[in-house]
């Protein structure tokens, strides 16, 4: 997660100035599947109109028993901080 601090290309930043620059982000992501070793890659833009501020993602993983469990239909969700 990107912390938006004094040393953030986004600090100072709010929903009326990102939208008069026609702003976006851009996530990537990649990881490994554990079958096949194969890379997976995903990519995703963002519009300045998609952001939620002062909001955070909802934590999907749980420990149970030292087992870790993803709730992977809270992917989504998020939450106000």
């Amino acid at each position: 997660m990107h912390v938006i601090d004094d040393a953030s290309p986004l600090a100072g930043e709010n929903s009326e100035t990102l939208a008069a620059s026609t702003a976006y982000l851009l996530l990537s992501i990649s990881g490994t599947d554990e079958t096949t070793g194969q890379t997976l890659m995903a990519r995703q833009n963002y519009l300045h109109s998609a952001l939620r501020w002062n909001h955070g993602f909802v934590d999907i993983l749980t420990t149970t028993d030292g087992i870790d469990y993803f709730d992977y239909t809270r992917f989504h969700e998020v939450e106000p901080l």
